[in-house]
């Protein structure tokens, strides 16, 4: 978590330079970047809170928040596959085509 906090501690300098909103572009994709960092290091945080309130609990009281630790997991999982495909093409918008034929041959016929 140390490494998102010093980022948005460099971007949040670099925002307060009196020419950042000059290349539009490059300041919309820091602001969105600075933004995700921000919402990344509340959700760890608070995540860890969460976790750490279970790990107290005896196995009764975790029995009747099983709805509570149920909507976690599922935040933890959500965040987790947001980690795993945050390299340096999973950013970017994708389309993605699916055919259904019975053979590739009916796809891609022979020149």
């Amino acid at each position: 978590m140390d490494g998102v906090a010093v980022k948005t501690d460099e971007i949040e300098l670099e925002m307060q330079a009196p020419d950042f909103w000059q290349n539009h572009e490059r300041a919309g994709r820091l602001a969105k970047e600075l933004n995700d960092l921000k919402e990344e290091f509340e959700f760890w945080n608070s995540a860890e809170n969460e976790l750490n309130g279970y790990l107290e609990m005896d196995d009764t009281a975790i029995g009747e928040k099983s709805g509570d630790a149920r909507g976690f997991i599922k935040r933890f999982n959500k965040a987790y596959a947001r980690i795993f495909l945050s390299g340096k093409y999973d950013r970017g918008n994708a389309v993605l085509y699916v055919y259904a034929c019975r053979n590739v041959s009916q796809i891609c016929p022979e020149k």
